[in-house]
């Protein structure tokens, strides 16, 4: 399943909160994209998608920030990783926050 956002300008933690609906979404089948002329986005929860992702990125040398979630039994944090001419750039973490409090909007911030 593909939905697809055409103006990726107006995604944010709002737009995602009251449009996107992944809980009838089956995760792990489900690629969220959008794009401009000179960006794009995709979302995915499949672990498949995020290996061949990284490969396209250092494959094509493609300028790309990955975030994802992590999360220990009490507590989570979005990490980002920003990648320059396909090679690992840059690291950030945000501070550690409740899970209770997480959802997939936050990696939007």
């Amino acid at each position: 399943m593909l939905k697809h956002q055409s103006n990726y300008g107006s995604i944010d933690k709002r737009y995602i909160e009251s449009n996107w609906r992944f809980k009838v979404i089956d995760t792990d089948l489900s690629v969220i994209y959008g794009r401009t002329k000179k960006k794009c986005f995709i979302t995915f929860f499949n672990p498949d998608v995020e290996i061949l992702a990284l490969e396209l990125i250092k494959k094509y040398k493609l300028n790309a920030s990955y975030r994802y979630f992590m999360e220990d039994l009490k507590f989570g944090v979005v990490l980002t990783e920003v990648y320059v001419d396909g090679v690992l750039d840059d690291f950030y973490e945000t501070r550690p926050f409740s899970i209770s409090n997480y959802n997939v909007a936050r990696c939007f911030e």
